[in-house]
């Protein structure tokens, strides 16, 4: 027998509105259907309220992200948590999950989520113009530090 699941309603499903727009997710509503099981094996991300399903890693990726990994931790060294592949809490509609992101503190000292990271990398293969696109629009919107 199926099992039925219960989504929640998106936030900007209101009363009124008669035209065609995007669905707009916020960042409570994505983790509420995460939590169901909705997604499943998926590999999916919450940018400016849109769940956007990522492409599988390759091995090269993979490769490419250790790789970062290492050479930012010996270049920042203690007191800096370098995070792979983990989500920033960048407001009501979007939770990227760069692939590498350096905060200060260290696992034991951060127990949430991060709002703000003092370097991201993206490591990029098939996705390099939606990485350098969409998903950076956060960060042009100044909801990390950025130089230049």
């Amino acid at each position: 027998m199926p099992t039925l699941m219960t989504c929640p309603a998106p936030a900007d499903l209101s009363a009124g509105r008669d035209s065609p727009r995007p669905l707009r997710w916020t960042r409570e509503e994505y983790y509420q259907l995460a939590e169901s099981g909705f997604f499943r094996d998926r590999r999916v991300m919450l940018i400016d309220g849109e769940i956007v399903l990522m492409s599988p890693q390759n091995e090269p990726h993979v490769a490419a992200i250790k790789l970062a990994e290492q050479a930012i931790e010996a270049g920042f060294g203690a007191g800096f948590f370098v995070r792979v592949q983990a989500p920033l809490d960048l407001g009501e509609a979007s939770d990227p999950e760069p692939g590498v992101a350096v905060i200060p503190g260290s696992p034991r000292t951060n127990r949430s989520r991060p709002t703000t990271a003092l370097l991201v990398v993206e490591e990029a293969d098939t996705s390099l113009a939606y990485d350098s696109g969409v998903k950076a629009n956060p960060t042009r919107r100044g909801a990390l530090p950025t130089t230049g």
